[in-house]
């Protein structure tokens, strides 16, 4: 009953110190990302907020 436990705890020990590590990953800058070896992150947004401006065009004239 005491290892069942002593496994129980040290498991749910590391899963919170891999969600810890996972979190403060998601919250570096890229630049951070970038020093410690690590892949940029993924973009968070990939659609625009608003309308786009029209295109403004060239006439040669």
């Amino acid at each position: 009953m005491h290892f069942l436990r002593v496994v129980t705890v040290t498991l749910l020990a590391f899963v919170g110190i891999a969600l810890a590590a996972h979190e403060v990953e998601r919250e570096m800058t890229n630049a951070q990302r970038l020093a410690r070896g690590l892949p940029p992150a993924k973009p968070q947004r990939l659609v625009r907020a608003g309308p786009r401006a029209p295109a403004a065009s060239l006439k040669c004239s």
